[in-house]
C-alpha cells in the first residue's frame, strides 16, 4: 500500500516524464544498438530489464530491436530461453514460443506468472495456433480437469472482443460501461 501511495504522489512527475518519450511509456529506449554491445553485456542488460516490473524489456530495450532483423532475432532468442527456463515441459515451452513473429511485434509476453501456470499439476495445456481449425472458439481455449473445474487460457483479441461486446449493449443506461475516445498524437519530428 505504501508503494502505491508513493507512486500516486508522483503522478505529475511520472506523466511529465512519459510526455517526453515517443511511446508515452515511462521507459525510454536505450540509445545503443543491440549488436554494438558484447553478448555478455547484452545478456546482463536484458536480465536487468526482464527482472523489473513493467514494459522495460519492450520499451526500454536497445533502440533497434524492432527495426533490425538480427537484433530482433537476438532478443527473441533471449525471450525463448526465458520461457524454456520457466516452463518445465519442453514441448509446452516450445509451443508457447512465438515462431511466426519476433519479440515486440505482437502479443508481447509481459506478464506475471502466466508461464508458471503451465507447470501446475491441475492444469493441462490445450495449445493451438491462432486460426487453427482445431479450436472450437475464436476466443478461448478451454478444457475441464478431472475434478470438473473449467480451465481456460485467454490470449489474443480480448480487448477488441470486449469493445465489440460493449458496443452491442445498447440497452445500457447512458454513461455506463467503458468510454472509448480517440486522441490525436503529435507527429514524430
Amino acid at each position: 500500500m505504501e508503494e502505491m501511495e508513493e507512486i500516486k504522489s508522483r503522478y505529475g512527475e511520472i506523466y511529465a516524464h512519459c510526455a517526453t518519450t515517443p511511446s508515452w511509456f515511462i521507459h525510454q529506449a536505450d540509445p545503443r544498438k543491440t549488436l554494438d554491445v558484447s553478448p555478455e553485456e547484452r545478456e546482463a542488460f536484458w536480465e536487468k530489464l526482464y527482472g523489473e516490473p513493467g514494459f522495460g524489456i519492450w520499451m526500454g530495450n536497445f533502440r533497434d530491436i524492432l527495426t533490425n532483423e538480427e537484433a530482433n532475432a537476438a532478443i527473441s532468442a533471449y525471450i525463448a530461453k526465458k520461457i524454456r527456463q520457466r516452463v518445465k515441459d519442453p514441448k509446452v515451452a516450445d509451443k508457447l514460443i512465438p515462431k511466426d513473429h519476433g519479440f515486440g511485434t505482437r502479443r508481447v509476453p509481459l506478464e506475471s506468472g502466466y508461464f508458471e501456470a503451465y507447470n501446475r499439476d491441475n492444469a493441462t495445456a490445450q495449445l493451438h495456433a491462432c486460426g487453427d481449425p482445431a479450436r472450437k472458439s475464436g476466443r478461448v481455449d478451454a478444457d475441464r480437469d478431472q475434478g470438473g473445474r473449467s480451465i481456460a487460457v485467454v490470449q489474443g483479441r480480448f480487448l477488441a472482443e470486449r469493445r465489440q461486446s460493449q458496443r452491442r449493449r445498447s440497452d445500457r443506461a447512458p454513461g455506463s460501461g467503458l468510454q472509448w475516445q480517440r486522441r490525436a498524437f503529435p507527429a514524430d519530428d
